[in-house]
C-alpha cells in the first residue's frame, strides 16, 4: 500500500471512530493522514515533486499537479473532521485552529 493510500485509509479509519463518537481515537488517525501526505507533498513553489522514497533512498518517485491538488484536499477535509471532533468535545480553541489550517489549505 502506497502512501497516499495509507492517508485514505487512516482518514476513514478516523470517520469510523467519530462516527462512533470516539473522538479520541478519531483525532488520532486523523494525525496520521498527515505523517503521509506531508512526506508526498512538495515544498512551496513548485509543480511537480522529487521525493526520496523511506524504502529505498535511490528510489526516485514523482509527484503529478493532480496528485498534489488531491492530497491538499485530503489534508483539508481531515483538518475540517478534526475541528469538528474539537467542537464535541467542547476544546473550542483546538477547532478554530484546524478551521484555520483547512482556510490555509485553500490557498
Amino acid at each position: 500500500m502506497g502512501e497516499g493510500q495509507m492517508a485514505y485509509k487512516y482518514k476513514e479509519e478516523g470517520n469510523a471512530f467519530f462516527k462512533q463518537k470516539e473522538y479520541d481515537k478519531a483525532l488520532s488517525k486523523y494525525s496520521r493522514v498527515f505523517l503521509f501526505t506531508k512526506a508526498l507533498l512538495p515544498l512551496e513553489n513548485k509543480d511537480i515533486a522529487s521525493y526520496m522514497s523511506n524504502e529505498d533512498k535511490k528510489e526516485e518517485k514523482t509527484i503529478t499537479e493532480g496528485e498534489i491538488k488531491e492530497l491538499k484536499e485530503l489534508n483539508s477535509v481531515v483538518y475540517s473532521n478534526m475541528a469538528e471532533a474539537f467542537l464535541q468535545q467542547k476544546k473550542y480553541q483546538k477547532a478554530i485552529e484546524k478551521t484555520t489550517l483547512v482556510l490555509l489549505t485553500q490557498l
